[in-house]
């Protein structure tokens, strides 16, 4: 629990994880990083982590890049991911979002 409030990770903080997967590692991470940019200008009181390739980067022939928010309110975080992906509804066939998620792989 020590390390949980160090890093400030659930319980202490609300954590949103978000996966984009596509058929190549370069598109997710293309996408997961317009999505980044996309939830920058929104200016939001939350951090982001990443994108960055996930930790079981390919599974089932799909390629797997992560990144996270961290901050005080989580419906904050939600309204800015779905602005992210408001209008452009192929990508967001391909975004999971998993709030205070349980395990990071």
């Amino acid at each position: 629990m020590n390390f949980r409030k160090t890093m400030q990770y659930p319980p202490i903080l609300p954590l949103v994880g978000v996966v984009v997967w596509s058929s190549s590692l370069q598109q997710s991470m293309r996408e997961a990083t317009d999505l980044v940019e996309s939830l920058r200008r929104r200016r939001g009181r939350f951090q982001i982590i990443g994108p960055a390739p996930a930790p079981i980067g390919k599974l089932r022939g799909r390629y797997r890049v992560q990144l996270f928010l961290k901050g005080p309110n989580r419906r904050e975080m939600r309204e800015g991911l779905l602005a992210a992906v408001d209008g452009r509804s192929e990508l967001r066939r391909r975004v999971v979002i998993d709030v205070d998620p349980v395990s990071l792989l």
